[in-house]
């Protein structure tokens, strides 16, 4: 009779049972290493990546604009508060309240010139890149900003040498993987997010000084935030 009760506590206990007792398919919810992965770990499309890194360059590139009027406008009213020179100080406040005003519609020129640079590479066979302005052509104040632009893409194309090398070679692969034509260069290359802010500034909207304050604030916000783009899509 013991011998007899032992047996049924080692049956109610689970031991020596059959081996479909403890099957993984009725353990996966005590032990999730052995939970199939192939499906959680699945590489996303090539043309999701696509959309994804489009998605991220517009998003963290819009944002070097967000806020960025007001800033100039308060460095802008703490130089006229030191200035003794009126003329100049009252230029400099009317040029920056013009350029608030008109901040969304700077900010949507801003990005839609990031979205059309992934276009011209998505479609490089059908390239539709206008010609540049001749810098003989060009105002002494287009002239200025245009330098202004010029010297911040080198800086910039130095500082990130090498994650670009990475982010280049990573764009050849998925090229190759979407068929798209490699005869673009990066899409979000340091020129594209230069040469947008650039384009957003007619001949007579920044006196002098006014453009001095906006190209620093644009210099100081922008490597920052390509950084950590360069970091996102190497990723």
């Amino acid at each position: 009779m013991q011998s007899q009760t032992w047996r049924f506590r080692l049956l109610d206990s689970g031991v020596g049972t059959s081996p479909g007792a403890f099957s993984p398919e009725m353990t996966h919810d005590r032990d999730p290493s052995l939970v199939p992965q192939g499906r959680a770990t699945a590489p996303r499309s090539p043309a999701r990546v696509l959309d994804t890194l489009r998605r991220d360059a517009v998003t963290e590139l819009g944002g070097v604009l967000s806020g960025f009027w007001s800033s100039i406008e308060e460095q802008v009213r703490l130089a006229a508060l030191a200035s003794h020179d009126f003329a100049s100080a009252q230029e400099d406040r009317i040029g920056v309240m013009a350029l608030s005003h008109r901040a969304l519609e700077l900010a949507t020129r801003f990005r839609s010139a990031i979205e059309r640079e992934f276009d011209r590479w998505e479609n490089a066979g059908g390239d539709d890149d206008a010609k540049p302005k001749s810098l003989s052509l060009m105002s002494e104040g287009e002239l200025e900003v245009h330098l202004a632009g010029q010297q911040i893409t080198e800086l910039l194309d130095h500082q990130f040498l090498h994650p670009l090398t990475q982010l280049d070679e990573r764009l050849a692969a998925l090229a190759g993987s979407l068929g798209v034509r490699r005869g673009r260069p990066n899409p979000i290359r340091p020129e594209v997010a230069v040469n947008a802010f650039v384009a957003l500034f007619g001949p007579d909207d920044l006196t002098p000084s006014l453009r001095s304050m906006v190209f620093h604030q644009f210099d100081k916000r922008l490597p920052k935030v390509l950084g950590d783009l360069y970091d996102k899509a190497n990723k």
